[in-house]
């Protein structure tokens, strides 16, 4: 038999109305009272008719944001991809992806942009930000009003955000640490080019890194740490100064996806085949780079998934008041050499 709003308003011993307002997230339902109701739903499996929902939500859509930084490249070309095929699913049921791209450096432009959103009809978010107090503090105020964050890619844990979608940033970078310790000769040195700390996955990375290697014994003074926002231009600079000023500098992590910019540092200093490079993620300047010798190993995540899970996350709590859980959805971590390509 299927349960019914009566079954579940009698379970919960409150009215078919109240338990209508919390599936519908429409008027106010004291918290106790709402967590007997979701409780009730969950041991009865209640199931929504989500169909006849999203038929009366095409009538007032609801709307979902999703903000990104501003930058270029295949993490953004990876999301976007997620986004629009949300978006495409969800043009029958009632609900709108509205995405605004932000500068990864100013957390005052996020803020400015969720409110923007929140005037449009914004009901919950995606977001990948940094972790900053501002940023916490806006998530924290969204969760008070039961508007919904999830972080992607980049967590931000100190906030009540209701998940993270991403990979296990800390471990990926344990990761890369084993594989460079595997490598490194007594009198070597390894130059870290990261991006920028006050994002959760760049600062995680390195913690990682740094952290397996010292448990391995390797003196800290052998890894040079260089923060390069992520720029092009700089990335550049600081690699070809270091691996031509300091000869011992003979290993490279990357723990952003700057590997082109690397790589023609290496190439300008002639020292292509010499010099160990680990790095992130697979978008096709980083596969040639694999092909070519240059990249040794990359340690891949799947940012199209993460994209759409968030999303899918939202989605779901919008049309069946199905709860998003306080649990961090970390991807596998894969491995690629250029045998695996």
């Amino acid at each position: 038999m299927k349960t019914t709003l009566k079954m579940v308003a009698e379970h919960a011993g409150v009215s078919r109305g109240t338990v209508d307002r919390v599936l519908n997230k429409r008027g106010k339902v004291k918290p106790e009272v709402e967590q007997r109701v979701l409780e009730s739903m969950r041991i009865l499996n209640y199931t929504p008719n989500t169909a006849a929902r999203a038929l009366a939500f095409t009538k007032n859509a609801k709307k979902i944001g999703f903000l990104l930084p501003n930058q270029p490249g295949f993490l953004m070309d990876e999301i976007t991809r997620a986004i629009d095929k949300i978006i495409e699913e969800s043009k029958d049921l009632g609900i709108d992806v509205l995405v605004e791209k932000c500068d990864p450096n100013n957390p005052n432009e996020y803020i400015e942009k969720i409110d923007e959103m929140l005037a449009e009809g914004v009901c919950g978010f995606a977001i990948r930000a940094q972790n900053t107090i501002s940023i916490v503090e806006k998530i924290n105020e969204l969760n008070a009003k039961d508007i919904p964050v999830i972080t992607v890619n980049s967590d931000i844990p100190t906030s009540s955000r209701r998940c993270f979608v991403g990979e296990d940033t800390l471990q990926s970078g344990r990761v890369a640490g084993e594989i460079m310790s595997k490598h490194l000769r007594e009198g070597e040195k390894i130059l870290v080019i990261a991006g920028i700390p006050e994002f959760d996955a760049h600062a995680n990375r390195v913690k990682g890194f740094q952290n397996f290697l010292k448990e391995k014994g390797i003196p800290e003074e052998s890894c040079e740490v260089i923060y390069t926002q992520g720029n092009y231009e700089l990335t550049y600079k600081k690699v070809f100064e270091n691996i031509t000023k300091y000869s011992e500098i003979s290993k490279i992590y990357m723990a952003i996806d700057s590997e082109v910019a690397c790589a023609e540092a290496i190439q300008r200093a002639g020292l292509q085949h010499k010099i160990f490079m680990i790095s992130h993620d697979t978008p096709p300047s980083t596969i040639e780079l694999l092909k070519k010798g240059i990249v040794d190993f990359t340690i891949e995540q799947d940012i199209y998934s993460q994209g759409y899970r968030s999303l899918q996350s939202l989605k779901d709590y919008i049309l069946s008041g199905k709860p998003i859980e306080d649990i961090q959805e970390k991807m596998v971590i894969h491995i690629i050499s250029a045998e695996c390509i």
